[in-house]
């Protein structure tokens, strides 16, 4: 592993100084610059020790004026290259030598000894773990868009999917049951549950993700799901807005104040 590492890092000063070779032509203007500079001449005897400062300088000058869209000029490489090492320079702006990578590795790799990483984590997957597979699908690997936890019965959950409807579990993830299937619009992007009265759920209809489905509004059931009736944020509200509605919040002192985050 750490021969790859090494070599990595190698590649990694390689390409650091490759991007700017001596013959593109804002570098030999560049360098004729600095060679005029007996000051810099002396101070900067390589091309190894331009800053991406100076680099870059010399770059935009050469390109004023000129087709920054013509294909092969190689504009877009070099600014790629500039965007990425830009995060890597000191604060001359110096570009850092395989040497000076693969140092710092080690010594990020020193501080570490001793303080390794608890393998364990808390965190268990409720599934599905295994699905049917089709030739180019993957069945079974559609998103969750909401997450809700009954506060007053951790072991009542609630799931929305985007284009899925509403499903609930009251064995903690083990089993669940559709509650959303039979409306115009299936899609669930919101959850909440009333602290004070469990039964009381609302939901945000469509997919406020990727807008594959858009909102019919918000719904409410009084007897945990399995029934439900719409409330006055609904397509009547104005039928013609393209609405998408997704995290609905309860006041926890007042159950009848309750807060909707919609496009509009």
């Amino acid at each position: 592993m750490l021969r790859k590492f090494v070599v990595l890092l190698l590649l990694a000063g390689s390409f650091t100084y490759g991007q700017f070779n001596e013959g593109a032509p804002w570098m030999k203007d560049l360098k004729k610059s600095k060679s005029s500079n007996i000051t810099a001449r002396a101070v900067n005897s390589t091309s190894d020790n331009y800053t991406i400062y100076e680099i870059s300088t010399a770059f935009h000058k050469y390109w004023d004026g000129k087709d920054k869209d013509a294909k092969g000029s190689g504009y877009k490489p070099y600014m790629r290259w500039e965007n990425y090492w830009m995060n890597f320079v000191d604060s001359k702006g110096n570009l850092p030598s395989s040497e000076q990578l693969y140092t710092t590795w080690k010594k990020k790799q020193e501080n570490h000894v001793g303080k390794a990483i608890n393998p364990i984590s808390d965190w268990t997957s409720i599934g599905p773990s295994t699905h049917g597979a089709e030739p180019g699908r993957l069945p079974g690997q559609g998103r969750i868009n909401a997450v809700a936890v009954d506060p007053n019965n951790p072991d009542v959950w609630y799931v929305g999917a985007p284009a899925g409807g509403l499903w609930k579990s009251t064995d903690a993830g083990s089993s669940w049951t559709n509650l959303f299937d039979n409306f115009l619009q299936i899609g669930v992007s919101g959850i909440a549950i009333d602290a004070n009265n469990s039964n009381i759920v609302y939901i945000s209809t469509g997919d406020d993700d990727a807008a594959d489905s858009y909102s019919i509004g918000v719904f409410k059931s009084i007897d945990g799901g399995t029934t439900w009736q719409e409330t006055g944020l609904n397509t009547s509200t104005d039928p013609n807005i393209n609405l998408l509605t997704n995290e609905i919040v309860i006041d926890p002192t007042n159950s009848n104040i309750i807060w909707v985050g919609s496009n509009r």
